[in-house]
């Protein structure tokens, strides 16, 4: 079944007054800052970590929360690669298949006495955590912010949630990002831990993880940005998608894989659309593309924009007064990595006013 979207593709036309509406005010910024210099006060640095920044402090990085590090491997001054393991992940459900990696930027000159924001940023289907670096630029976009970007694993079609179907290997998707990375990354880097101290994004796949995994647990989270994905998966497009997204190589085909047969509960109890109240006091930014052309990224994308369009009215309608409906600037975007940097992009400045910062 296939649901027309909206004709026009002007975003003004139809996203209306919403698109006009400004970014939170800089009073908001400044009230929190005021809240996190309290707080801050308090804090306690571990003691595995320098106490004195000189330039950019490396993190001595420890196994906790169930993550076991293996290794670590510094880029340069801002990226390291921290090669993990965890129960909750079997290596054959990634794309890498014989490591784990979580790719992580610090801010220029990281200091461990300062306090920052987190923004987790998470992969599309088939896809790797680097592909925000190779793909998304990510670490030109956020340069100079006073911001970590953590990029973890999600799997070739992890989709965010604990696998109902995990004969072929482990595949807790939510365990691994909410319950472990969460924790683990607070425990190593001293973060802003507050719903106010962190942000969420992905693109395609990541971007429907990013929703759900905002839409499942609302207090971790101040900021999400769902970039060229569908929240419902009791449409018959998303079912379709996810799968479908089971036969890509290495994965087998298992009908009733992620979350199980059609009929399956799991559909419902991991459903976006079914927790529209969640994102009332969130700031939530859902991007489509309307060049949709031929092909199969131009499907993709046409889907993406009226699934998308139709979400932003259900939280709308559930009291989300904090949520923009967008279209890409650049008019050749489809369904692919271009767009996301675009989002991205646009997205930083606004993200880092309703994060509370340093």
């Amino acid at each position: 079944m296939t649901m027309t979207c909206p004709s026009t593709t002007s975003v003004e036309e139809i996203s209306g007054p919403v698109v006009e509406t400004p970014d939170p005010p800089g009073g908001f910024r400044r009230r929190a800052l005021m809240l996190v210099a309290a707080v801050l006060a308090t804090l306690v640095i571990p003691t595995a970590v320098p106490s004195s920044p000189a330039g950019a402090v490396q993190p001595q990085w420890r196994s906790h929360a169930g993550i076991t590090v293996l290794g670590a491997d510094q880029a340069n001054e801002r990226l390291t690669h921290v090669r993990i393991s965890t129960p909750a992940i079997d290596n054959n459900a990634l794309a890498t298949q014989t490591y784990h990696d979580v790719s992580i930027l610090l801010p220029d000159d990281y200091d461990p006495q300062v306090s920052y924001p987190v923004l987790y940023l998470l992969h599309g289907q088939g896809g790797s955590n680097d592909n925000w670096l190779e793909l998304g630029q990510a670490e030109q976009i956020t340069a100079g912010r006073p911001l970590i970007v953590v990029m973890p694993q999600a799997g070739r079609a992890g989709w965010g949630v604990n696998w109902v179907y995990q004969s072929q290997g482990a595949q807790n998707w939510e365990q691994f990002h909410l319950d472990q990375l969460i924790p683990w990354v607070d425990e190593n880097l001293n973060t802003i831990d507050h719903k106010y101290g962190r942000a969420i994004a992905g693109f395609s796949m990541g971007g429907v993880i990013a929703v759900r995994h905002a839409a499942m647990r609302p207090s971790l989270f101040a900021f999400v940005g769902g970039f060229s994905g569908g929240y419902n998966f009791e449409d018959l497009r998303m079912r379709a998608t996810i799968t479908g997204s089971l036969a890509l190589p290495g994965n087998g085909f298992f009908i009733d894989g992620p979350m199980g047969a059609p009929w399956h509960s799991a559909w419902r109890t991991n459903n976006p659309w079914r927790r529209a109240a969640s994102f009332r006091d969130m700031h939530t930014v859902l991007y489509a593309g309307s060049n949709w052309g031929g092909g199969f990224d131009g499907i993709l994308e046409r889907e993406s924009h009226s699934m998308s369009f139709q979400f932003w009215n259900r939280i709308r309608n559930a009291g989300a007064n904090r949520t923009w409906f967008l279209e890409y600037n650049d008019r050749t975007c489809g369904h692919h990595w271009g767009c996301a940097r675009e989002a991205l992009s646009r997205e930083i400045g606004p993200m880092m006013d309703v994060l509370w910062g340093p």
